[in-house]
């Protein structure tokens, strides 16, 4: 779970910014928190919202999430072209980012550096309420990566083979990921552990992201199935269950261009491949059968009236907002699973009352769960005390010079029966449009 992210010198964040998910004391919704059983942290807010005008930097504090997560699973070789801060005449050259984050139990700090495109430093604690164990601290010295280590190895043997591993460590390549790359039975496990939380536990939804391929899943898992078929019910979007339609390769309803299906037919060279595509809305998945191509097109099944009788849409006839539900499906599915979810305007092509939804289905089926959704959002219905704690609602707010700043409502500690919604407009909580009205204006309307 993730329990802070700093970042400092990334888009319009100049000054360190910090998103913490550490519940303050209030005692409203306390199944908003989940429960450790640590000393510290006892508790890791399950959920934030993240409000603020257009162009304030809502977006980019997912972004600086993203482009972290970013660096730290990939291993192409690359000069980060990070996108600093440049409102101001000498742009500083380095950006940081901090992460802390619970897995089985242990809490971990992570944190790099990069300037001029390379990995200056980089760091991984452990820490307890009362002790923290620098795991390892690395610096880049030009060329030169040196990594030094203040964790426990299982032996000798290993101790020794992450030594000489870290020499290998590119200036460009962050030290968790390269040591990931190399012979996973040999790495000590909290260092795995590490890894795989940021790129399997870790979720990032932006506007536009599509969710190619999942639905692949969706011919071998039935409790995905069924979780799909629940989901649409639940979102009202008219679907009784998803379907398939086989179709042949050469068939017209399968609208690929043919520069395409050539290089299908190279890449689906036998029946263990499944070849997926989308086009517009609608998902194909390429298989071989009996030595010939076969194609499987995603349908959406609706009632016919009463009767227990269903036609098949396509999903290019299903609207904007159903198709946005399919592509978020997969991120409750992950939620289930344990996942960090983040979603940058979660609203999109929603009714109001979907996005309401959302998080009442999320804290339905994630009770006992070490999982998270956080989301930014325009939705003023929940900007309210009687659904939210204080602490989960964050506003982010950009100044005369350009930067945003992110704080919590908790700073404001309204009480429990204001009316959120209108001292939000009136600007009582800053993070609003701020329009400037000439006499010009004024006379146009």
């Amino acid at each position: 779970m993730l329990i802070r992210f700093r970042v400092s010198n990334f888009r319009s964040f100049l000054e360190e910014q910090e998103l913490a998910l550490y519940p303050s004391r209030v005692r409203s919704f306390e199944d908003h928190v989940y429960n450790t059983g640590l000393d510290d942290p006892s508790g890791i807010l399950k959920s934030a919202l993240i409000y603020g005008a257009n162009a304030s930097g809502k977006s980019n504090i997912v972004k600086a999430i993203a482009f972290s997560k970013s660096v730290i699973i990939s291993n192409r070789k690359t000069i980060w072209d990070v996108p600093i801060f440049l409102l101001r005449k000498n742009p500083e050259k380095e950006t940081k980012f901090f992460y802390e984050i619970l897995i089985d139990k242990s809490c971990y700090q992570y944190s790099f550096v990069i300037k001029d495109g390379l990995i200056k430093e980089e760091c991984l604690s452990t820490s307890t309420k009362s002790n923290e164990v620098k795991l390892f601290i690395r610096n880049t010295d030009g060329e030169k990566v040196h990594v030094i280590f203040g964790m426990k190895f299982k032996n000798e043997d290993s101790k020794g083979f992450h030594n000489t591993i870290s020499k290998g460590t590119r200036p460009d390549q962050l030290f968790l990921n390269f040591i990931n790359e190399q012979n996973a039975g040999e790495i000590e496990e909290i260092l795995k552990k590490v890894y795989l939380w940021f790129r399997n536990k870790l979720k990032i939804v932006s506007p536009h992201s599509k969710s190619i391929g999942f639905e692949i899943q969706l011919l071998k898992n039935k409790d995905l199935w069924d979780f799909y078929n629940s989901c649409l019910k639940t979102f009202d979007t008219g679907i009784e269950k998803l379907d398939f339609e086989e179709l042949g390769f050469e068939d017209p309803k399968f609208q690929i261009p043919g520069i395409i299906k050539e290089d299908i037919k190279h890449k689906v060279h036998d029946e263990k491949v499944i070849y997926t595509i989308r086009n517009n809305n609608d998902n194909y998945y390429v298989q071989k059968k009996e030595g010939r191509l076969t194609v499987k097109k995603m349908k959406a099944a609706h009632k016919i009236g009463n009767a227990d009788t269903y036609i098949q849409f396509d999903f290019n006839e299903e609207s904007d907002g159903t198709n946005r539900i399919m592509d978020l499906i997969p991120m409750l599915y992950a939620i289930k699973q344990g996942a960090t979810v983040i979603i940058d305007e979660l609203d999109r092509s929603f009714h109001t009352l979907i996005s309401e939804k959302f998080f009442d289905f999320f804290f339905e089926i994630s009770k006992t769960i070490a999982s998270q959704f956080i989301a930014t959002t325009h939705n003023l219905m929940l900007l309210d005390l009687k659904k939210f704690r204080r602490d989960e609602i964050w506003f982010i707010e950009k100044n005369n010079e350009g930067q945003s700043r992110m704080y919590s409502l908790e700073e404001f500690k309204p009480r429990f029966d204001k009316q959120l919604c209108r001292a939000y407009l009136d600007g009582r909580f800053g993070a609003v449009p701020i329009f400037n009205t000439t006499k010009e204006d004024t006379d146009a309307l």
